[in-house]
């Protein structure tokens, strides 16, 4: 899925996304340019995050450099927090004690577990 022409795909949807911005061949997050996108396979994802085949941003910023590995398995879920098969965030923050093969998250909001651990808002608890 790659970027529209117009900045329709950017202007609409929830408030979190209405920043990514499209202007020629370079996305703009909060007016400021993201560096080294790939324009034809950015995409934006929901709750900030965005990919494009080799990055990974959080509100602008990368978070994650892995060549296309994860560009197909990078899923957001819900209260801020991501994952992709190795790696769980949480609002563009690695969670290293996480174990993304079990990762998810709970009816609780903020709330997520893994079979090892319990987490509040990316932070183990």
């Amino acid at each position: 899925m790659g970027i529209q022409s117009s900045n329709e795909k950017y202007d609409k949807g929830r408030p979190e996304n209405i920043t990514y911005k499209k202007k020629g061949n370079i996305i703009y997050w909060k007016g400021e340019s993201l560096h080294g996108v790939n324009i034809k396979t950015f995409r934006i994802l929901k709750d900030g995050y965005a990919q494009d085949i080799n990055n990974v941003f959080y509100r602008g910023k990368k978070i994650y450099t892995e060549k296309s590995r994860n560009y197909y398995n990078f899923k957001v879920l819900k209260y801020g927090y991501a994952k992709d098969p190795y790696i769980v965030f949480y609002k563009g923050a690695k969670i290293k004690s996480a174990n993304s093969k079990t990762f998810k998250t709970t009816y609780i909001i903020g709330g997520a577990k893994d079979k090892k651990y319990k987490y509040y808002k990316g932070i183990k608890v």
